[in-house]
């Protein structure tokens, strides 16, 4: 546990001793005020509706930037060889990389709690809506990130894995959104609902909390942390 510990802290200070944490946060803290305020000034009502809409945009492209240098940067300097090597397991490894991921993150979504703290003094609205919103929004980017980290795997070049993470979440999440929906036959409707992350992203929007949810973003977690595993295994 020790050793599992100081390998998250290790990546910890990977983000946050260069510029990169730091660049995450202003512009996604610098975009999701401006989509919050475009919203607030248009439909004039205190909501975080038009917010959590948007939020899986700046999802397709910062989160993939968090993500393409995991794995990648390990085999491009060869350091990989080191970490493969080490007394952690490779499961460990993987485990450890995704919860330093998970960590930077949540702290996104930490430092954007305030906008519904500024809602409260200027409106009304729903506080049980707003929290079922963060666990949708935190299943959707935990689904990512681990999405992310596979294809970090596959690849020494953090280019190639920011490209192919911005194309599979993408496709992921619209599978089951309305105007893919509109566009195929009503029998292959439940099954690109079944399969697609928007469908049970916006569940979460509407202030439910459905086990069905729950269980397809954990899938999706686990499933692709353990291909990562299977990947990094193999190579060791």
């Amino acid at each position: 546990m020790r050793a599992f510990l100081a390998q998250i802290k290790k990546e910890l200070r990977l983000y946050f001793y260069s510029p990169i944490a730091y660049i995450f946060y202003v512009v996604f803290l610098a975009f999701s005020y401006w989509i919050f305020f475009q919203s607030f000034f248009d439909n004039g009502a205190a909501s975080l509706g038009g917010y959590f809409a948007v939020l899986p945009w700046l999802y397709f492209f910062i989160l993939p930037s968090l993500t393409m240098r995991i794995w990648a940067e390990e085999f491009r300097q060869g350091t990989d060889e080191v970490l493969l090597t080490s007394s952690l397991s490779s499961l460990s490894l993987v485990l450890s990389k995704f919860v330093a991921s998970f960590i930077v993150f949540e702290g996104l979504l930490f430092f954007s709690l305030s906008l519904p703290v500024s809602l409260f003094f200027i409106g009304d609205f729903d506080w049980g809506m707003v929290m079922t919103s963060y666990m949708g929004a935190s299943f959707l980017g935990m689904a990512f990130l681990a999405i992310g980290q596979f294809f970090s795997s596959v690849t020494h070049n953090q280019i190639i894995a920011f490209i192919m993470t911005v194309i599979s979440i993408f496709f992921l999440y619209f599978l089951s959104h309305a105007f893919v929906l509109y566009k195929i036959p009503n029998t292959l409707v439940p099954f690109f609902q079944s399969i697609g992350s928007s469908y049970y992203y916006n569940s979460f929007l509407l202030g439910t909390i459905d086990s069905r949810a729950v269980v397809y973003f954990l899938s999706v977690i686990s499933f692709f942390l353990y291909i990562t595993y299977e990947k990094i295994s193999y190579k060791k």
